[in-house]
């Protein structure tokens, strides 16, 4: 368990390529503009590979929103946390009896995947990964995101083909899943969601959890940190529809997570993304247009949320849930 920022900056540089780094500054980023006063839970993981929703969420602690939805029906969770001998271990939600990691993999015959490992990067890599870093000390957050690391490496991805989920939002829709993530479009005007994710996204659509990619556009190619730092930074949204059949392709460039090498992804249309904002949104329920409440309405063209007001008012804001609502 880390303490030390020097020693967590060391940890992350040599685990984690500059492009994972920066996932965790722009998802703080987007948590301290868009979650204040929100009910929402993040630390959450689902295995690629298993059929159920069996969750491990990575903390002691509980709040409510874990709670509350770690009491849905079929959902069985575990949570993942450093002991007080800096121990990794496990105890199964509703339950009071931790026990070691190593006794867990023992016990249920878990064997290691392989991976790839982290191969030695030029000297621009090397140096946008200590910028990151840097950042996080300055964020402080870079002791959370090696603990955070550290446990995945020892436990998580080292017997599980494990997805995190970047935040679950609780609000009068139910429970919604958020897929935040930086990054400009492909050649072909898509969007990629990689097949394992997206195969948690189907299982959890499946049991009524909603599920929504965040992209925080990168118009230019600019650095996240660049991007951070802008007054109004481009966000878009689409409703992550997994029975549609969205093509399958190959990531151009290897992926470190694979022995082959190989990162295939579903490519999403830009066109079905929509501009996310301050005022009203899918994640508070406010319409963008007047800040009142919304209500969910089934149309021709799918579902949506309307202003609570209209007709009365006259106000025709929405905010759109189907990537096949009409304009």
């Amino acid at each position: 368990m880390f303490r030390n920022n020097e020693l967590a900056k060391d940890y992350l540089i040599q685990n984690r390529k500059s492009e994972a780094i920066s996932s965790y500054l722009t998802e703080y980023y987007f948590e301290r503009r868009y979650l204040q006063n929100i009910n929402y839970t993040q630390g959450w993981y689902l295995d690629c590979q298993d059929e159920g929703l069996n969750f491990y969420v990575q903390k002691q602690v509980l709040n409510e929103t874990d709670i509350s939805f770690a009491n849905q029906p079929n959902i069985l969770m575990w949570q993942v946390y450093f002991d007080a001998d800096d121990e990794i271990v496990l105890k199964r939600y509703g339950t009071n009896v931790a026990i070691r990691v190593e006794d867990y993999v023992q016990n249920n015959h878990l064997v290691e995947r392989h991976r790839r490992p982290l191969e030695h990067e030029d000297v621009e890599e090397q140096e946008r990964r200590n910028e990151y870093c840097n950042r996080l000390i300055a964020d402080g957050k870079i002791i959370d995101v090696a603990n955070k690391v550290y446990i995945e490496n020892a436990f998580l991805n080292k017997y599980f083909g494990i997805s995190d989920i970047d935040f679950i939002v609780k609000n009068d829709l139910g429970y919604i899943a958020l897929e935040v993530k930086y990054k400009y479009p492909s050649r072909n005007g898509c969007y990629g969601i990689n097949v394992g994710p997206f195969s948690v996204f189907n299982r959890m659509e499946q049991y009524g959890i909603r599920v929504f990619n965040i992209i925080l556009k990168n118009q230019n190619r600019m650095d996240c940190l660049d991007y951070i730092a802008q007054d109004n930074p481009v966000v878009e949204y689409a409703y992550v529809d997994t029975g549609r059949n969205y093509p399958v392709r190959n990531s151009p460039v290897a992926c470190a997570y694979f022995e082959d090498g190989i990162q295939q992804y579903r490519a999403i249309p830009c066109t079905e993304y929509r501009r996310f904002n301050d005022r009203g949104n899918i994640i508070d329920m406010r319409c963008p247009l007047c800040g009142d409440g919304m209500v969910l309405r089934n149309t021709q063209y799918g579902e949506l949320l309307g202003c609570k007001t209209f007709p009365w008012t006259g106000c025709r804001g929405k905010i759109h849930l189907s990537n096949r609502i009409g304009e």
